[in-house]
């Protein structure tokens, strides 16, 4: 397989991983006060956050998780000594494998 294939395949399977990893559950975001604290005679300044859709909430989650599976996978090409398994929590299945065999090539070539 040539290096454009693999690079092909890693792209694929990433993107896989993204749609399946955006489809956790995360909080959703709850107002933050701020200004004086409840101590003082003044009445505490709410500044409300706004509050996303599921819809977005999803979104949202999804993007932060392809930025966090990136990093590992970058952290992975450079450091060969890491294990490829940090990649479980971020991946399953097909785009799994195909980031693992990417990896594996990868380094079994010296390419990082």
């Amino acid at each position: 397989m040539t290096h454009q294939g693999l690079a092909t395949r890693a792209v694929g399977a990433i993107m896989a991983a993204a749609l399946i990893g955006g489809c956790t559950a995360a909080p959703t975001n709850s107002p933050t006060p701020t200004g004086p604290s409840p101590s003082q005679s003044q009445s505490p300044t709410v500044t409300p956050t706004p509050t996303l859709s599921p819809e977005d909430q999803e979104l949202e989650d999804a993007k932060a998780r392809v930025v966090l599976l990136w990093q590992t996978l970058d952290g992975l090409l450079v450091d060969s000594s890491k294990s490829i398994n940090e990649l479980d929590t971020l991946a399953s299945g097909e785009a799994l494998s195909s980031l693992q065999v990417m990896l594996t090539t990868v380094r079994q070539r010296g390419q990082v």
